[in-house]
């Protein structure tokens, strides 16, 4: 009975495992804007395709945080939807964007959530990008573009970031399990503890 309860426990745990890796991936992005503070400008944030062969891509982002002001509505471009805390961002026009006037604080942060897996894909990739511009729509930190962020999404070798902001951006990745998948493997583990 004791080996049968391992073996149960074992199948469970690699399938928990699996699950696990299947996951969205979730990634924590935050940014100094210290020396913006009680400016105005322009949040940029981009995700485009790096060819007309790109994989089918969709990102988004929510739980932003700190003190950067929306000021008025935000221009969305091809497949960007939603609003700054909630915003959807798909590859499938050649620009897919949301540029949204803000009033700049300290800092600001959110979480960028792929759920898409690149891994097995073949075929162009995209790339999402985390840009700060003046009221003139010139760069104001990060590359002559603007861009602070650059993460390079690539079919079949994963993830490439680029930081033209050096210590003003930070990224980690989050470890941010799907609640239900999590709640059904424990609850799983605790019948088959409870019949063995």
């Amino acid at each position: 009975m004791k080996s049968l309860m391992k073996l149960i426990i074992g199948l469970a745990a690699g399938l928990a495992f699996q699950a696990a890796q299947a996951l969205p991936l979730h990634f924590q992005i935050t940014v100094n804007t210290a020396a913006l503070a009680g400016q105005g400008g322009y949040l940029d944030l981009q995700l485009n395709p790096n060819g007309e062969g790109a994989v089918p891509l969709n990102l988004q982002l929510g739980r932003f945080d700190g003190p950067l002001t929306p000021d008025g509505a935000g221009q969305l471009d091809g497949e960007a939807s939603g609003k700054l805390d909630g915003l959807s961002l798909g590859n499938g026009q050649m620009l897919n964007a949301l540029l949204q006037p803000v009033i700049f604080g300290d800092w600001f942060g959110f979480v960028l959530t792929v759920s898409d897996d690149l891994q097995a894909a073949l075929g162009e990739g995209s790339s999402f990008s985390l840009g700060l511009l003046g009221t003139d729509f010139a760069a104001l930190l990060g590359d002559e573009l603007g861009s602070l962020l650059r993460l390079e999404f690539i079919p079949g070798q994963g993830l490439s970031l680029l930081n033209f902001g050096g210590e003003l951006v930070q990224i980690r990745a989050l470890a941010v399990g799907e609640p239900a998948a999590l709640a059904l493997v424990g609850l799983g583990l605790l019948l088959v503890r409870r019949r063995v």
